[in-house]
């Protein structure tokens, strides 16, 4: 449970921070691609320090960088989405 606490808070502070940076560009590097769609995955975003998931349309390069497109900032919902 604190676990899941602590990502929820992380999440919403997360999501706070970015909820007027909509449609910015920032730079990533690909941690992961998700092993049934390599289109889906998580990126670590260098500025501010956020790890989020990402949506791509075309396999997602893991270990390399990337420039994302904040797609998605909900403070409610507690989610952080980008682009490729």
């Amino acid at each position: 449970r604190a676990n899941a606490y602590e990502n929820a808070v992380l999440n919403l502070v997360e999501a706070a921070t970015l909820q007027h940076r909509v449609g910015e560009r920032f730079e990533a590097v690909v941690l992961e691609a998700e092993h049934d769609d390599a289109r889906k995955g998580t990126v670590m975003v260098h500025d501010p320090a956020v790890e989020a998931r990402v949506t791509s349309h075309s396999p997602l390069p893991v270990g390399d960088q990337v420039t994302v497109r904040l797609a998605e900032a909900d403070v409610a919902g507690r989610v952080v989405r980008f682009e490729v």
